[in-house]
């Protein structure tokens, strides 16, 4: 049995992605964001500054 995920593509890049994701996240008011990775980007801790902002701003974005 197969089934379709439609998904609106978003992608950001480049220096204040960061906080524009958050932003774009708070203005939509998204319950979730699919966050790409791996587990070795996780490990090296190049997600702390993505996962920081995410809390801090937990208070403007929507509960999930």
């Amino acid at each position: 049995m197969s089934f379709m995920l439609a998904l609106p593509k978003i992608s950001l890049h480049g220096a204040g992605a960061i906080a524009d994701m958050v932003n774009l996240v708070a203005n939509k008011q998204w319950g979730k964001a699919l966050i790409v990775t791996d587990g070795q980007l996780v490990k090296l801790g190049l997600l702390d500054s993505l996962f920081s902002a995410l809390d801090e701003h937990s208070n403007v974005l929507p509960p999930v």
